[in-house]
């Protein structure tokens, strides 16, 4: 799909607070009123959970079933340039997700992220300044997966391996495995984790140089001429390296 990419329909079924809701907005801007604990943000959470597979208020899925069931269906439908294309995402408890582009099974989550952008602020947001680094690192993580399919693919291969790794370190323990013969039995999955890691970071310094950019045009524009913004991107794989000028 192309941007810009307008949603024409939602349809959500035991999704959170909905037992069945169809939502068809209006064109141009939509505002949505109600009560507290009228379902106001489960909507918005939907529709960018069809963007990126992931909540802004939850790790898990299963967070997401209506009480009384063990399944949602979430359904959008999305017009561009061009013909319009449905996404569908379908969770069982204990048997996890289920993924589909204009009827066709998708097998992998990085395949499906970034079909359409969105962007979800809350005041949890927040925390991405008064929080701890995880905070920030999960939004980063997100919003690169929605432009870039390869980053996302990497991140899904980061947790495997390291799940994998996770997993021979506790058969060691079990078995008693001697620490030279465990450590030689890790080293692919270490060799990999640097592989996958170095492409994350690479990938990471490259979206927000250019992030960066657009921020300190904004920002002067904001104040005037009179300050300038500048960032750093530091992580414990590689020296801290700043942010913009085309990086």
């Amino acid at each position: 799909m192309t941007s810009p990419v307008t949603l024409t329909k939602l349809y959500l079924r035991d999704y959170r607070s909905y037992s069945e809701l169809l939502f068809e907005p209006a064109a141009g801007v939509n505002v949505l009123l109600g009560p507290n604990a009228a379902g106001k943000t489960n909507l918005l959470e939907a529709i960018n959970y069809l963007s990126t597979l992931r909540s802004p208020r939850t790790a898990r899925d299963a967070d997401m079933i209506r009480h009384g069931s063990d399944t949602f269906y979430v359904k959008g439908q999305f017009q561009g340039r061009g013909p319009a294309h449905t996404l569908e995402v379908g969770y069982r408890s204990g048997k996890g997700r289920a993924l589909r582009i204009d009827g066709v099974p998708v097998k992998r989550a990085s395949d499906f992220r970034g079909r359409v952008n969105s962007v979800f602020f809350s005041p949890d947001d927040l925390g991405l300044v008064k929080g701890g680094p995880g905070n920030r690192r999960d939004f980063i993580d997100s919003e690169i997966s929605q432009v870039d399919r390869g980053y996302g693919r990497a991140l899904d291969a980061y947790a495997r391996i390291l799940s994998q790794r996770n997993d021979a370190l506790k058969h060691f323990k079990i078995r008693k495995t001697p620490e030279i013969s465990a450590r030689a039995q890790l080293e692919p999955w270490d060799a990999q984790l640097v592989d996958v890691a170095s492409a994350i970071v690479s990938r990471r310094v490259d979206h927000l140089g250019a992030w960066i950019d657009l921020a300190r045009e904004v920002y002067c524009d904001l104040s005037g001429g009179s300050e300038e913004l500048t960032a750093e991107y530091r992580s414990g794989y590689t020296p801290d390296i700043e942010l913009g000028e085309g990086r």
